[in-house]
């Protein structure tokens, strides 16, 4: 099998619109949280979109949150930000060509090419993998290394980005298969002069999906997908636990904020941090990750990673 495909990879840039005024909050009172959402949900940022400048309002914002509540920049070269590149726009290309045993596929009819991916030319056998989302405790994954891999478009009583090609896209690159913007990082240093250098993470997603289009839930809308809940509300209450701890005792060991960029494009904050960690992943004992929490109510609140996490 061989194909080739063209994409258009663009920076994330930063112009000179000015981000909205920061709200002034009283620190540590109960009405930070609420403030922290309403700016983060402000029509003037736009859905905080991974590369848009509303996204890089919200990175800024939440830097300067990191700041006042007296973390240290634990992100690239003692800074806030932890960058990473994102393909924010594709090209389809006129020399686009699929083969199969030999057999050309029609471009736009027997297939189409998707617009994360990579220009070049491959060739190699085929691995077919289903879904191609493991479940925990499920058959263990074969090496893919080397290999084009066939996964099924949809995934039967999956929902969410675990539907999602993108993301299944990103575990097989993950796994050895081929195909600027940034998570915001602080530490508060722990008090124990052994426990310190282990690590205790509390994050949060800080982007969304901007204005509608692919991935929502209207793809030809342009409305203002302003995510209070999804997830201002997981970032805010981040916020709101560093204010809370940096208040009181320092803990034992340190604990490493991080608002995590480009969630919504296939966990690709998360996977950076993973695979470039500011701290030792084998000395990161615990992670807790806040989304969606603004609309509990009296409901119960729900606890997820049992199957990963020992703890």
């Amino acid at each position: 099998m061989a194909f080739t495909t063209a994409a258009l990879l663009l920076p994330a840039a930063c112009s000179a619109q000015s981000c909205p005024p920061a709200p002034r909050t009283v620190q540590g009172s109960q009405t930070a949280p609420l403030a922290d959402v309403r700016w983060l949900a402000a029509d003037a940022l736009e859905g905080r979109a991974a590369g848009s400048e509303g996204g890089r309002c919200a990175a800024e914002y939440l830097g300067a949150s990191f700041a006042a509540i007296g973390l240290e920049p634990a992100g690239s070269g003692g800074e806030w930000r932890q960058p990473f590149a994102l393909r924010v726009g594709a090209e389809m290309a006129v020399a686009n060509r699929l083969a199969v045993a030999g057999r050309t596929l029609e471009l736009g009819r027997a297939w189409s090419p998707y617009g994360f991916a990579a220009s070049g030319v491959i060739e190699g056998p085929l691995l077919y993998r289903g879904s191609g989302v493991a479940r925990p405790g499920g058959e263990r994954p074969v090496p893919v290394s080397g290999r084009i891999v066939v996964l099924e478009k949809e995934t039967p009583g999956a929902s969410g980005v675990y539907a999602d090609p993108h993301f299944k896209a990103t575990i097989a690159s993950r796994q050895g298969a081929r195909a600027e913007v940034a998570n915001v990082i602080g530490l508060l240093p722990g008090s124990d002069p052994v426990l310190r250098d282990e690590v205790v993470i509390g994050g949060a997603h800080f982007d969304h999906l901007g204005r509608g289009g692919e991935g929502s839930r209207a793809a030809g809308s342009s409305e203002i997908y302003n995510s209070a809940d999804d997830n201002a509300s997981g970032t805010a209450a981040m916020l709101e636990v560093a204010r809370r701890v940096s208040e009181g005792a320092r803990p034992a060991r340190s604990i490493l904020f991080i608002a995590f960029d480009a969630e919504e494009r296939g966990l690709l904050g998360s996977e950076h941090y993973v695979d470039e960690p500011v701290r030792p992943l084998a000395r990161t004992v615990a992670m807790l990750n806040l989304d969606m929490v603004g609309r509990l109510g009296s409901g119960p609140l729900t606890v997820l990673g049992m199957g990963s996490a020992t703890g």
